[in-house]
């Protein structure tokens, strides 16, 4: 199997912009004697910027502080059929307010073929104090398709209090809704028992596929497993510290 990169990029811009970084992969039968081809292709602009770290592997990186408020930011994702792709952020983002009260957003688009794979391995968002985030994550999969997908937000940096980070997933899968969510992290209800219940972190992991039905059972106080769907699963963690809550997401699969 051979791969083909493609990437571009573009200079540093300041906050308050919209950024797309967009990421399709796909794999092509060769001739009858030839090997297939996997072509990957990369477009990505400051502060979103991906770098290929090895064979069917990116890391995201973030060029600067933030989101902060005004950002629209955007992950655009096609991973075609029976191609596979693991994405790795590298580190926390810090969600910050900006200089007129804008609230800033973090969009994800996911597209995948069937028989394809995408496993996208993300680092917390801080809820600095005063940010209004919000984060909308869509994904479009073929039924045969696999996704694992992690999540985390943790609510204020030492000793802060936490802004407000509102997230939001939706989910077709063979042509079908198959989940819709919504929450909103670290606002004046999140302390509640009902809610939060005194958490400082949050995570989630998002499962299609076969990733879905090989998640391992967990069920404590602070995390479970839902199956809304045939082939989705969904494995939510509270804990006061964020290796405790990662702990958990990787017991289950993550």
């Amino acid at each position: 199997m051979t791969a083909t990169v493609v990437a571009a990029g573009v200079p540093p811009v300041p906050s308050g912009v919209t950024a797309v970084a967009h990421v399709e992969v796909a794999v092509r039968a060769g001739a009858t004697a030839g090997p297939a081809r996997t072509t990957l292709r990369l477009r990505s602009a400051s502060p979103l910027v991906l770098r290929r770290t090895g064979p069917g592997r990116l890391h995201l990186v973030s060029v600067g502080a933030g989101p902060l408020g005004g950002d629209d930011l955007c992950l655009r994702v096609r991973v075609g059929a029976r191609a596979r792709l693991a994405i790795i952020q590298v580190a926390a983002a810090v969600a910050l307010p900006g200089p007129d009260g804008r609230p800033s957003r973090m969009r994800y688009e996911i597209e995948l073929g069937e028989h394809a794979s995408l496993r996208w391995e993300g680092e917390p968002t801080v809820a600095g104090a005063g940010c209004d985030h919000a984060s909308e994550l869509h994904v479009t999969a073929a039924a045969s398709a696999c996704l694992s997908w992690r999540d985390e937000v943790v609510c204020g940096r030492h000793g802060e209090p936490s802004g407000v980070v509102r997230s939001r997933v939706t989910v077709v899968r063979a042509g079908r809704p198959a989940l819709r969510t919504d929450a909103c992290l670290g606002d004046a209800g999140w302390h509640s028992p009902a809610v939060g219940g005194g958490a400082r972190v949050a995570g989630t992991l998002l499962l299609l596929g076969a990733a879905a039905e090989q998640a391992a059972a967990v069920c404590s106080g602070h995390a479970a497993v839902l199956r809304p769907a045939d082939g989705v699963a969904v494995v939510t963690a509270l804990g006061a510290g964020h290796p405790q809550v990662r702990a958990v997401l990787e017991a289950a699969g993550g």
